[in-house]
């Protein structure tokens, strides 16, 4: 009886062949450049806020909003290796990941440089945290940090596409050989608000850089002639130099009630910047109330504007510092000591301290006349100083 003669590892041809195709399908899949990411290498990109308004032009003001859009990003190490020439790299997109994006503007990272296009536009931006160390190998074995970015003015999603490559050393997590870099990519999505009723136009949400100056506002026509219904409107202007974080301006007409004697329809805005602006400027709060909602006959010098010290939650509720005060009458800037806002100085009771951070710097009633803009005649308006954040009624 004839026996097949043994290969010299002592396994038949036919497996050996086997083994030796898959050796060369695992050789040619590390051939080809950027590995698949080391799993134990957690990168996390979160929109900051997750929803942003578009940036809307003003037509009767000539003033354009500056909504903005944030992302964090956090690389950490949790393998046992450590990671070099750690790198980052991300640009915008609107709406799907090979448009045109939308401008860099900040990041808080000493790491990253903008990228620029044909025009030396600012497009994206190339950060390089060089080494971070394994997770039980102490030092620094995260990065993080936040990029902001301009909101555009038309799309339903603003895209930020990302990749992420580092080197770890001859033996990486998976005991592969990596010679080269590994990489892992992705996408963060931040949804856009596009002010089309005048039910969308009642909350703003944005981010505001620390580099710019921003300007929010409800509305695109301010406030809008009828019969759009849009009976009021809030514009915020945050000074440069403060601590960049999310905005947002919630309005409503608190269930349809009164909050003084002359207007029978109490309109709210709440404002939330985080931060206070003593040091570098003030808000600058305008509020504009639509001649509709205004009485034949109405003075607005006998309207008052009442102010709660407060905060506005991610969900838009608004939540009172002091929750059983009630609110206080703001006073003109020309009644407070220095004409301006300031924080209470211990052990004076000149004015009621939520009284003594904001006031109203001017205000006026648009006649009725050709020489007026249609959409502002018979309107109301108030402009505000402010530093800190809170819900006026008026």
């Amino acid at each position: 009886m004839e026996h097949p003669s043994p290969t010299h590892t002592g396994r038949p041809a036919n497996r050996r062949a086997a083994l030796a195709l898959a050796l060369a399908l695992v050789c040619t899949a590390f051939a080809g450049g950027a590995l698949a990411g080391d799993p134990a290498v957690q990168i996390d990109v979160t929109p900051i806020p997750g929803t942003v308004n578009l940036r809307l032009g003003n037509s009767i003001t000539q003033e354009n909003s500056t909504t903005q859009a944030a992302y964090e990003v956090r690389i950490v190490n949790k393998s046992t290796n450590v990671l070099n020439d750690v790198r980052f790299e991300a640009a915008t997109h609107i709406d799907v990941d090979t448009a045109p994006g939308t401008k860099y503007v900040e990041d808080d990272s000493a790491q990253c440089a903008a990228t620029t296009d044909s025009a030396r536009t600012p497009v994206g931006i190339a950060c390089n945290f060089g080494q971070l160390r394994g997770a039980r190998q102490g030092s620094q074995s995260s990065a993080s940090f936040v990029v902001v970015f301009d909101a555009p003015s038309a799309g339903q999603k603003l895209l930020l596409k990302w990749t992420a490559t580092y080197q770890e050393g001859a033996t990486d997590n998976n005991g592969n050989s990596s010679p080269t870099n590994d990489s892992k990519t992705g996408i963060a999505e931040t949804a856009l608000v596009v002010s089309t009723s005048v039910k969308e136009d009642k909350r703003l949400r944005s981010y505001f850089a620390a580099s710019t100056a921003t300007t929010l506002f409800t509305g695109f026509g301010v406030p809008s002639a009828l019969p759009s219904g849009d009976a009021w409107t809030t514009t915020v202007k945050i000074p440069k130099g403060g601590i960049a974080n999310a905005a947002q301006i919630v309005e409503d007409d608190n269930e349809g009630n009164s909050c003084g004697p002359v207007l029978p329809l109490c309109l709210r805005s709440a404002i939330s910047v985080p931060g206070r602006f003593s040091d570098i400027g003030f808000l600058v709060i305008t509020l504009r109330r639509d001649a509709s909602t205004i009485p034949n006959g109405a003075k607005i010098d006998n309207a008052p504007l009442l102010y709660e010290p407060g905060s506005l939650d991610t969900d838009g509720g608004f939540h009172k510092a002091f929750p059983n005060n009630l609110p206080v009458r703001l006073k003109l800037c020309s009644a407070l000591p220095g004409g301006a806002p300031s924080l209470p100085k211990e052990g004076t009771l000149e004015v009621d301290p939520a009284q003594q951070m904001r006031c109203i710097k001017s205000f006026k009633a648009y006649p009725k006349s050709q020489q007026v803009p249609a959409a502002l005649q018979g309107d109301w308006e108030w402009v505000i100083w402010a530093i800190e954040n809170g819900r006026i009624s008026f």
